[in-house]
Formats: C-alpha cells, structure tokens, sequence
C-alpha cells in the first residue's frame, strides 16, 4: 500500500507499515497459539495412552507366564495370584445375574491408581476359591514391578 501511493505520502515510515499488517500479524499469532495448544493436548493424552499401555502389558505379562528358567514355580507365587486377582477385576466384573460388566471408566480408573501406588483400597476376589483380598494399589503396583523385574532379568540373562 504504501509503495503504491502517490508521492506526497512518501514520508511514510515504519511505523505506518507496522500499522497497516498489525492486525494479520495478531491473527496469524493466535492461530498459530491455538495450534499449539491443540497438539500440546493430543500430546498428553498420547502419554497417558502410552503409560496405560505400558502398565497393561507389563501386568499381562506378568500375570501369563507360567515359568522362568531360573524359576520354575514363578506362576504359582503369591504374587502372581495377586496380579490375577487384579486382572479379574479389571476385567471379569459381573452383575448379580453373572452379566459380564463393561466399564472402561473403572478399569482406567483402577489402572491410574495402580500406576500411582496409591494408598487406596481394593478388595480382590478369587473366581475359583472365592478368596477375598483386600490390597492397597501401593502394595499390587510394587508386587507388579517385582514380578516384571524378574522377568526382565531373565530375559537378559
């Protein structure tokens, strides 16, 4: 604009072309912060998805193996039937009637709790025996990790 006008207006300065592209500029910065903001929030749920992962797998792993060569026996421990217990509850919740339960909502929420070590309670029982367990999520998260820490040591053996 101001290249295209007359001569008399050619005492423009820079402040007069700042003027004139001040508005794009706010704009484009704006989208350009709201961009940011939406990736900085997919990002974050793609970690907690990663993290819930990552915790998933290592309790099926540590639930399904029946034996390490180092220990043959290591399916039977109790800190296995712990895990399995949680696992039933995660994932074998029923109604009175037997109707099996689906609750995403109560199986993240578990997960997130067992994730955190917290100090809250869960009572975990056995489909078979019927035995009832009441656990902090503390105490299954450092059994999980002893669990996958012997099977990571034997992996590298």
């Amino acid at each position: 604009m101001l290249l295209l006008s007359p001569p008399e207006a050619a005492h423009a300065s820079v402040h007069d072309a700042v003027a004139l592209v001040s508005g794009r500029l706010m704009t484009r910065l704006a989208q350009g912060v709201g961009y940011a903001d939406a990736l900085r929030t997919e990002l974050s749920k793609e970690q907690e998805n990663g993290r819930l992962l990552r915790l998933v797998l290592k309790l099926g792993l540590a639930t399904s193996r029946p034996s390490l060569p180092a220990n043959e026996s290591y399916g039977d421990h109790p800190d296995r039937y712990l895990l399995r217990l949680f696992q039933d509850l995660l994932y074998g919740s029923s109604d009175e009637e037997g109707r099996p339960l689906i609750s995403f909502a109560q199986a993240v929420h578990a997960l997130n709790k067992l994730d955190l070590g917290h100090d809250g309670r869960a009572l975990l029982t056995g489909r078979e025996d019927g035995a009832m367990v009441l656990v902090s999520y503390h105490e299954l998260k450092q059994v999980l990790e002893r669990s996958f820490g012997e099977i990571a040591a034997a992996a590298e053996q």
